[in-house]
Formats: C-alpha cells, sequence, structure tokens
C-alpha cells in the first residue's frame, strides 16, 4: 500500500496532477451546493406555512366593525331572536338601523320610523314567529301635530328572506302592537283617537287593525272596534285585542 507523505505526493508513485485537485474540490462544492439548493426547494411543513384567512374569521372581522349611524357608531337599542336570525334596532343621533342577522347573512335597512319624530328605545321592537314572521319596529312621537302618537314599520321574513313592509303605520293614540286577529298571520293593531284634532284632551277611541299580509285579490274588510270613551276600555287592554266578529268600518 501506497504511503501518504504529503501533499500531492505518493511513496513510489510519483506526483498526483494539481488539475486532478481543483477537480476534486469543485466536485465537493458543486454537490454541497446542490444539496442546499434542493433543501430550500423542499415544500414547508404544515406546521410552518402560513394559514389564509378562513371565512369564519372574515366573517368574524366583518361582524366587528362598527356600524354607522350619521358621523359616529350606531348603538343596539333593542333587540330580539326570531328563529335562528337576530333582529336588532340600532340608532345614533337622528339616524336609525335595523339589522337581521343570521344563517342567511346580515341585512341591514334604515329605520325610517326615527324619520317620523319617533323616539327608539329598549321597548320599540316586537316580533312574532310563524310561517309568515313579522317584526313591528316602533316609538313614541314627540312634538308635532302627531304628538304623544306612535309610528312603526315592519319587516316580514317569508320562506327564510326578510323585506320592509310597504307601509308605515300610525297611531295617534299612544298604542301601536301586533297581534293576530283572524287570520294566522299577526296584524298591526293601533289605538286611535276619534276627535278632530286627537291630543290630550280627546276621549274618544277606537283600535284599528291593518293587515301586514293579505292574499292577492282579497277584498278589504270592516278593520275597527267600536268607540270608547277612555283608552283602557279598548278590548283586552293594556294589550289590545280586536274581537274579528265585531270589527267594522272605521270612523271618518
Amino acid at each position: 500500500m501506497a504511503e501518504v507523505v504529503g501533499a500531492g505526493r505518493r511513496r513510489g508513485g510519483g506526483v498526483t496532477p494539481r488539475s486532478v485537485w481543483v477537480v476534486m474540490v469543485a466536485a465537493v462544492v458543486l454537490t454541497a451546493a446542490g444539496l442546499a439548493t434542493a433543501a430550500s426547494l423542499r415544500p414547508r411543513s404544515a406546521s410552518t406555512e402560513a394559514a389564509p384567512p378562513t371565512s369564519a374569521s372574515q366573517a368574524a372581522t366583518s361582524a366587528n366593525v362598527a356600524l354607522q349611524c350619521g358621523s359616529g357608531p350606531c348603538q343596539t337599542v333593542a333587540g330580539q331572536n326570531v328563529g335562528a336570525d337576530r333582529v336588532e334596532v340600532l340608532i345614533g343621533g337622528s339616524t336609525g338601523r335595523i339589522r337581521v342577522s343570521g344563517p342567511g347573512g346580515t341585512n341591514i335597512f334604515e329605520a325610517t320610523t326615527i324619520e317620523s319624530g319617533a323616539k327608539l328605545a329598549s321597548d320599540s321592537l316586537q316580533c312574532v314567529e310563524g310561517v309568515v314572521s313579522v317584526c313591528l319596529v316602533h316609538g313614541r312621537i314627540t312634538g308635532g301635530k302627531q304628538d304623544g302618537g306612535m309610528a312603526g314599520e315592519v319587516l316580514v321574513r317569508r320562506s327564510g328572506s326578510w323585506a320592509r313592509g310597504q307601509v308605515p303605520y300610525y297611531a295617534s293614540a299612544p298604542y301601536l302592537a301586533l297581534r293576530n286577529v283572524d287570520d294566522g298571520v299577526v296584524d298591526v293593531v293601533a289605538a286611535q283617537a276619534s276627535c278632530a284634532q286627537g291630543g290630550g284632551d280627546c276621549q274618544r277611541f277606537y283600535a284599528q287593525v291593518f293587515s301586514v299580509v293579505r292574499p292577492a285579490g282579497a277584498a278589504a274588510t270592516p278593520s275597527c272596534t267600536a268607540v270608547v270613551t277612555r283608552l283602557t276600555a279598548l278590548p283586552g287592554w293594556p294589550t289590545v285585542a280586536p274581537d274579528p266578529a265585531k270589527l267594522r268600518k272605521c270612523p271618518n
């Protein structure tokens, strides 16, 4: 066996050419570089991969964004669950919103009642769940010709979708609420003052029934109770419950 006695020199074998050493060193360098490159191209493991944002996290972020009422954030004053949906009344300054959130997403409606001068508070929301679900947003009017009365609007859910009712509702006396009178779908019941000017001096009242949902082509039916001499004499007071058999034509 040859004995190594120095760099590039073998006993009995002569001198190893310098070019051979250069090739050997270059091969080692290239091999190390290739291994480093392969390591850098290897896919990262799941534990180190940055997770993309999920739809749930995106939804949570959207839900946390403050809803604006006018120039500032809205404040929730009333809320009620209707099945899997959540209905909320929010106000800020002279602006109001109605927010409906649930499995089908979130819908925002303008609260037009507040524009009528009604004040919305913790008792301003009433919802009744059914095949046709209805929510009434209502408030007491302060000031103006309708002072002391009430204004309201409804949202109606059919087949899982919410929509705004087409007309606002007004009560010249301080009572406006939902009530199923005779057809399985809730109606809006309003207490009306039967006086030319209404107001606090009026001592004649009746309850008027508004059909929120009426079949296409159905004829209008008598929708008012008899006139009574005090508000508390309305049938069922304090939860007015008109007898459908006693409804009649409304006073002029």
